[in-house]
């Protein structure tokens, strides 16, 4: 077995001051073994936001080794909260985990996606223990 003990989930947020819409902020969950930096500069962006990857901000980045299931839970949080999803191919790769929303509220459910994952940790340690 291989553990890559680099995973990291992250939330990035984009800012299109440039576009006269109500939805300018864009937020991301993601997860990622590499580069934050090379990580967003593997988007892809095309279209209109074509070399605009320098508007993306890290708003939160988190080593772990569970930082799939952390992704995967925080992002049926936000849509559980009712974050629009953008799906605009123009953001390149990993366009699917775009929500018209604040990256703090993105980072809110990557920590909400934490406390559920550790309070199954700790429940399953008590129940081996009984």
């Amino acid at each position: 077995m291989n553990l890559n003990l680099q995973d990291k989930v992250y939330a990035l947020e984009l800012d299109l001051k440039y576009a006269n819409t109500p939805k300018r902020l864009r937020a991301k969950i993601g997860y990622t073994t590499k580069d934050m930096n090379k990580r967003i500069a593997g988007f892809r962006m095309s279209g209109n936001l074509k070399g605009k990857e320098h508007l993306v901000k890290k708003i939160f980045v988190s080593n772990s080794i569970l930082a799939k299931s952390i992704e995967r839970i925080a992002t049926e949080i936000a849509i559980l909260r009712g974050y629009e999803k953008v799906n605009d191919k123009n953001l390149g790769l990993g366009y699917t985990e775009w929500f018209y929303c604040s990256g703090n509220q993105i980072k809110s459910c990557i920590l909400q996606a934490y406390k559920i994952v550790n309070k199954q940790i700790k429940k399953r340690g008590k129940n081996e223990t009984t």
